[in-house]
């Protein structure tokens, strides 16, 4: 590397270790979401090398020393391990390094030797998977909700999770991510409130811990999206970034300065209630028929359809979507990528992100994506609608979204999750 990258290296290494910033460019999350904190040198280092690993792997040692600021020999040590632990790999080696005859050998996380599991909690069913360390996915299904009460439901989840758990042989599972829709108290594991369940003060968390015996977290949906984003996705080169889910409910998130803003009472980034200048829905609980919510949720959209004469009560979202080459259905789902953008346009106004990523089912049909950049053009003409994306994951990124809940913590802290890297005491 020549002396003027060694020098940028060396400055970013100084942030990656503070805590404060993502390193070298690539996709990282450099800001604790949770109780979990390194208590030494030792333990700073290894999380330190290890999110360089998952930054920029396949990396050779020399160029982690480089990044992530560490002695040649520190680095040796901790990256062996890691690999002891079997957290990570090595590969085929690359060639000679330069200046001098020994061969480059790159290492990579092993995505074949540990698991997260999932689980996001929706209006009609559940959906629970399996997923490596890259929050790549291995095992997924759906599990209907075969009653309204939340114990029962959750308690059913996780016996899912439970059966999935026992197909990932050779597998550690390291622990289980959560999203639902609603008002969550991250810091206490609970749903607060979620209007289209009528849930409210259900201990989520601990129901599955309990059932389990895992390392769980647990947060709203969009926040859970945000992170997979600022770790895997768009949002590894932005700052800031509002994170929008649109599905059976409305929600976002909002990064600020690569961190998650909460807010005084936690509940920033509701946006149910924002008003879309004149557009037209079902009447809101609130009195209104403008509302976000009722006007981008399937939810809403399956009342307008109602209204319009396109369905029936027992239509479901995902036929009515089907029907999506009927020009008067087509209409319907463009009119509503439009309103979204509307209130994009409006966010982006006031919080001027780098990025707007967009996920949840809504945007699985057709030409949704252009028609929140024709909403959010005509709302903010000013601001290029590229910065309005798709989320990384696609159809995949509500188990990319529970899974960047527990990774997080897993890459800040990675002894707290294997024991086995206690025993190697240099470094």
């Amino acid at each position: 590397m020549p002396a003027g990258g060694r020098r940028r290296a060396r400055r970013r290494a100084g942030r990656l270790r503070s805590g404060s910033r993502r390193a070298h460019g690539g996709p990282m999350t450099w800001r604790t979401t949770s109780s979990l904190h390194p208590v030494t040198m030792r333990q700073q280092n290894l999380a330190t090398v290890l999110k360089v690993i998952l930054a920029h792997g396949p990396i050779p040692r020399a160029e982690i020393t480089e990044i992530a600021g560490t002695s040649s020999g520190t680095t040796t040590k901790l990256t062996a391990a890691l690999i002891d632990a079997g957290v990570v790999r090595e590969l085929t080696a690359s060639g000679p390094a330069a200046g001098a005859g020994r061969p480059r050998v790159p290492l990579d996380l092993d995505t074949t030797s540990r698991a997260v599991l999932t689980l996001h909690i929706g209006v009609h069913y559940s959906l629970v998977a399996a997923v490596d360390l890259r929050a790549e996915q291995i095992l997924q299904r759906q599990v209907a909700h075969s009653s309204a009460e939340a114990e029962s439901v959750i308690r059913g989840a996780a016996e899912a999770l439970a059966e999935l758990r026992d197909q990932l042989s050779g597998r550690h599972v390291v622990g289980v991510g959560i999203t639902s829709g609603g008002s969550v108290d991250h810091t206490a594991g609970r749903l607060m409130h979620h209007a289209e369940l009528g849930w409210t003060e259900v201990p989520v968390r601990d129901l599955v811990a309990e059932q389990l015996g895992l390392e769980v977290v647990y947060d709203n949906e969009a926040r859970g999206e945000a992170l997979a984003e600022l770790t895997f996705g768009v949002g590894s080169s932005a700052d800031n970034v509002i994170a929008l889910f649109v599905g059976s409910v409305v929600e976002a998130a909002l990064v600020v300065n690569r961190q998650i803003h909460r807010g005084a009472r936690g509940i920033a980034g509701t946006v149910a209630h924002l008003p879309v200048g004149a557009a037209q829905g079902p009447r809101c609980e609130c009195g209104r028929t403008n509302c976000l919510r009722m006007v981008a949720s399937n939810t809403g959209l399956l009342a307008l359809a109602r209204e319009r004469g396109l369905a029936t009560e027992s239509t479901t979202y995902e036929e009515l979507v089907n029907r999506g080459a009927d020009a008067a259905v087509s209409d319907l789902l463009a009119l509503r990528g439009r309103w979204v953008g509307e209130a994009v346009g409006t966010l982006t106004d006031l919080l001027d992100p780098d990025a707007v990523t967009l996920s949840g089912n809504a945007t699985h049909a057709d030409g949704f994506l252009d028609a929140v950049r024709d909403g959010m053009r005509a709302a903010d003409p000013s601001r290029p609608d590229g910065i309005v994306q798709l989320a990384t994951f696609g159809e995949r990124s509500t188990a990319a979204a529970a899974a960047a809940l527990l990774l997080d913590r897993y890459f800040t802290d990675p002894v707290a999750f294997e024991p086995g890297l206690d025993t190697h005491q240099a470094g």
